[in-house]
């Protein structure tokens, strides 16, 4: 079981990086007769959910402000997926949350502040988009990342200053 969770070339850790959620489901299903092998498979989920997104958050990948959001999305979509597939267990929902809130507050030392990046976002693409299913796609995404933002009021202050800006 240790091998399966912990092996980095072809078990728990390989697996998050691959769009087939059920493989995990299954081996969450596996590991569901032992609690510890649940709680230390949620900590291996965590821990891959941080070091993706500290890829995407490092200083020389955020240049395209458009291509980071879409990674961050992209990135709760699939580990979201991950929890639905294994049955939206609590264990792992509460993990997802921890781990992509940590992500989004936290980021790597040296990240880019998120507020200020969902705001660039917002402001690029409404510039460019003209119909609201365009709009509606994405606020829907820029919501998922901005629930886990606690720092809220800064998201407010660059919105209104871009917005001051535009007009």
């Amino acid at each position: 079981r240790q091998r399966l969770l912990e092996d980095t070339q072809s078990g728990l850790p390989k697996m998050l990086r691959t769009p087939d959620a059920d493989a995990v489901a299954k081996l969450y299903q596996f590991m569901s007769a032992s609690p510890r092998a649940q709680t230390q498979m949620c900590s291996i989920i965590s821990r891959t959910l941080n070091e993706d997104g500290d890829g995407i958050l490092a200083p020389a990948t955020t240049q395209d402000v458009e291509q980071t959001v879409t990674a961050l999305w992209e990135l709760h979509n699939r580990f979201t997926h991950v929890v639905e597939a294994c049955g939206r267990d609590s264990q792992l929902q509460n993990a997802l949350q921890q781990g992509f809130s940590a992500l989004v507050n936290g980021g790597c030392e040296d990240s880019p502040d998120i507020a200020e990046l969902l705001c660039d976002y917002v402001h690029q693409r409404s510039r460019v988009q003209s119909n609201g299913a365009e709009v509606e796609a994405t606020s829907q995404n820029v919501m998922a990342l901005f629930r886990f933002l606690q720092a809220k009021d800064r998201f407010q202050g660059f919105f209104l200053r871009g917005f001051a800006e535009r007009l």
